[in-house]
């Protein structure tokens, strides 16, 4: 899941400027120190935008 987010964040960081939108690994086996919030949960990925054009722009979406 690491290489999903990219180091420090890279690739999380790059489609938010390129889209508008946030992504977040979310559920199982993706909590950081002990946060405990959604772990019964299966993992799935959170996409949040402020438009639905941001959203528009997700490659993950929207493949060429």
């Amino acid at each position: 899941m690491a290489v999903f987010i990219g180091r420090e964040g890279i690739n999380k960081k790059r489609l938010k400027a390129l889209t508008g939108a946030d992504i977040a690994l979310r559920g199982k086996g993706t909590q950081l120190r002990g946060k405990q919030a959604d772990a019964e949960e299966p993992t799935y990925v959170w996409l949040e935008a402020d438009t639905e054009e941001s959203l528009d722009k997700v490659p993950i979406l929207n493949p060429p």
